[in-house]
């Protein structure tokens, strides 16, 4: 596991896209998401610019409830929210023939880092999280910061801990640029993992999911919040 901070570090901008599949075989869409990001790291014209992509394992125990099977992120050098904002009519237009839009997310926002792992990691879980309406986005995010992020830190069987704070209004507005449908979300969770097989097996024997998942009734719309794990190709890896 990497050094961990309970106060986070802030790393700065990036995007996060969440695809939906169309009809189409595997390969193809995979094909073309990595075409995507391709022409994304042009787009982005900056050598610390990254724009890395996850693809959904097989059979994942945690994502039974989401059709999210493809992830583009887009972090690091001149990765401003303009500029993220302005990539979002090019990425759309490539990846329509491959991805349901009106189902796919683009989401812009900061990324906090409490526990920076000491590599890359091959895996990596997500949690599209959503408040519940009696929280603002604003009230949403100190909460998580201040209070639940330490459930996060606690989590046995991870590498590195991190928490994309969403941009609403930036993702509102890259989203309708692009003809993507999915922007309302409020923070996302983010673990990196060694493997699926020793995270479950950390977390199936640890309190602490239960605890969080105590606390999320506090502030989250569980309900329409979605958790799923992906495998990681990395930028210049």
């Amino acid at each position: 596991m990497g050094n961990a901070t309970h106060e986070g570090v802030r790393h700065g901008s990036k995007a996060l896209l969440h695809l939906v599949s169309r009809a189409v075989e595997a390969q193809q869409f995979e094909d073309r998401v990595r075409e995507t990001a391709a022409r994304l790291r042009t787009q982005c014209g900056d050598v610390e610019s990254q724009v890395h992509v996850m693809f959904r394992v097989g059979d994942d125990p945690l994502g039974r409830r989401t059709q999210f099977v493809g992830s583009i992120e887009v972090t690091g050098g001149v990765a401003t929210t303009a500029l993220l904002e302005s990539l979002a009519p090019h990425v759309g237009d490539m990846l329509d023939q491959v991805a349901h839009l009106d189902l796919s997310s683009f989401l812009v926002g900061d990324d906090v880092g409490f526990i920076v792992p000491k590599e890359r990691a091959p895996i990596r879980y997500q949690y599209l999280m959503r408040r519940q309406a009696k929280f603002s986005h604003a009230q949403y995010i100190k909460y998580y910061q201040e209070t639940h992020s330490q459930f996060g830190i606690q989590t046995p069987g991870i590498e590195g801990y991190a928490q994309f704070l969403v941009d609403v209004d930036a993702s509102r507005r890259a989203a309708r640029a692009g003809g993507f449908g999915v922007w309302a979300v409020d923070s996302v969770s983010q673990l990196s993992l060694v493997s699926v097989e020793t995270f479950i097996a950390a977390v199936s024997t640890s309190k602490v999911g239960l605890a969080a998942t105590a606390d999320e009734r506090t502030f989250v719309d569980r309900r329409n919040s979605h958790d799923f794990i992906s495998r990681v190709e990395w930028d210049d890896a």
